[in-house]
């Protein structure tokens, strides 16, 4: 709190609450019973209570009403712009230009206006949004006047009608005729220079408040977040451009679902070589009555008739298995001074990432990833629950086969060679990594190898594959390309 910051008592609480009221940016709703008010005040008091004790009641006010209204919620200006001195006229038009219109146009917001208006957890979500908001708006609010939570149990706040006369009162108390003025205009100079909007609804906060129901616990729910939040940051430096895929000698197409079956459509061109009855229809044009031969006979004998092609990209893909396998044992929950995750968060993150990557690089084939988490000098409780956050965000996958989970006490990579499958694995091992890249080498023996890479985990100096966890660990930036050199030997 600042040197200078009021601190609201409770005789002058509702005078500030309604007051600030005269500065909403959006046209305040017929409240006859009340409703709106103490929705949003119920809101308020969530905000408040989780730390952000100087915002002002008109934000989250008019945040409430644009979160549920979308773009159909009325601005203020539409129908008050004539009620405002110059000075207010000013200010409430930058806000209104400044702050809201780009709140509501920031990317992921017109979704989830539209999804929660369907919720029938709409409140709580609403509330968990605010919340995130305020974590980047708060920073940038002045901290003039600053409350303690604990009043706002039990308050009312009828009569809104009351905001002018609250306001007078209020900035009469404290000494200042320009309170709520000031507070706003300091907002928005600072809004305008620091706030990158692109940013203010994240990945992983839409994944959140998507999953809302899916989330039961504050473990899922931050461990989810920090996983995503690790993907993404990740995802932001690109890939090298142009990486090939290899595919050795021993890596045959195999069908699709079986050699019986066909696919009847996806044309893909015309050749003048093929089935009759894949025959373009127009060519029966050159077919004339009569016994002698005609243009048809001979476009068929000369090879010059056109047949359509069927496109067997459907028909024919390539089969890939992606193992990773998580042999950290003990260190998977560590945490270091130079990350802000558990390693079991950090390490997670990563496979999510490469597992983006590898599905963008086999896009036109068939593939299928295990994750084998080996439970050694782990309490198996434990790692369910971390299996779990990664289960949650590959939902979808796991719910089509592209993608299981499981915890093992070890992994016998013989039994992972597929003959009708090209496979990968990764290894991310802490005290093992030497005898895991001996029994990967091993493989290379055999006519289907195990395509493969170690990432030592830990380890006392950097190596080309060493993930380093200590305070010598790794930068984004060095992390990013450790996931470029893991793509480069794995295809």
């Amino acid at each position: 709190m600042s040197q200078d910051a009021v601190q609201i008592p409770k005789e002058h609480l509702r005078d500030y609450l309604l007051g600030s009221l005269c500065w909403c940016g959006l046209a305040r709703p017929q409240d006859p019973d009340g409703a709106v008010s103490r929705r949003v005040l119920a809101a308020y008091e969530q905000v408040v209570g989780h730390g952000h004790f100087h915002i002002p009641f008109f934000l989250v006010f008019d945040l409430v009403l644009l979160v549920e209204q979308g773009y159909d919620a009325p601005f203020a200006s539409d129908t008050g712009l004539t009620d405002w001195n110059d000075e207010q006229r000013g200010l409430m038009l930058r806000y209104e230009r400044e702050i809201l219109a780009r709140v509501l146009q920031a990317p992921g917001m017109s979704e989830l206006s539209e999804m929660l208006r369907m919720s029938p957890d709409r409140d709580s979500q609403t509330v968990r949004l605010l919340v995130l908001l305020m974590a980047t708006l708060g920073e940038h609010l002045p901290r003039r006047a600053v409350l303690n939570p604990a009043l706002l149990r039990r308050l009312s706040l009828t009569a809104p009608n009351e905001a002018s006369r609250s306001e007078e009162a209020f900035c009469t108390w404290a000494g200042n005729a320009g309170f709520f003025s000031q507070v706003l205009n300091d907002f928005l100079n600072a809004a305008s220079q620091q706030i990158r909007w692109a940013q203010l609804i994240r990945e992983e906060d839409i994944w959140e408040l998507t999953h809302w129901r899916s989330l039961s616990t504050e473990h899922l729910r931050i461990g989810c977040r920090q996983i995503i939040e690790v993907e993404r940051r990740l995802g932001e430096f690109p890939l090298p451009k142009g990486m090939p895929v290899h595919d050795g000698d021993g890596d045959a197409e195999t069908a699709f679902v079986d050699e019986t079956y066909y696919p009847m459509g996806g044309l893909s061109e015309m050749t003048n070589r093929g089935a009759i009855e894949n025959l373009v229809t127009s060519q029966l044009v050159y077919i004339e009555p009569g016994p002698e031969i005609n243009v048809f006979d001979v476009r068929y004998l000369e090879g010059e008739l056109l047949y359509y092609m069927r496109d067997e990209g459907s028909l024919r893909r390539k089969r890939r298995t992606i193992h990773f396998i998580l042999d950290l044992g003990s260190m998977f929950e560590w945490k270091s001074r130079s990350w802000d995750y558990q390693f079991a968060v950090l390490t997670q993150g990563l496979c999510l990432r490469l597992l983006l990557d590898l599905f963008a690089l086999f896009e036109h084939d068939s593939v299928h990833a295990t994750f084998s988490y080996i439970s050694r000098d782990v309490d198996p409780e434990w790692l369910d629950g971390e299996i779990q956050l990664l289960r949650l965000l590959l939902d979808d996958s796991v719910r089509h086969g592209w993608v299981t989970l499981q915890r093992i006490e070890n992994v016998d990579l013989d039994k992972l060679r597929d003959a009708k499958r090209k496979s990968y694995a990764l290894v991310l091992a802490a005290q093992n990594a030497a005898d895991w890249q001996r029994r990967l080498d091993a493989q290379e023996e055999h006519r289907q190898p195990i395509r493969g890479v170690v990432v030592g985990v830990g380890g006392d100096e950097a190596a080309a594959n060493d993930l380093l966890l200590e305070r010598n660990g790794m930068s984004w930036r060095e992390l990013a390309a450790l996931r470029s050199r893991i793509l480069a030997a794995l295809v």
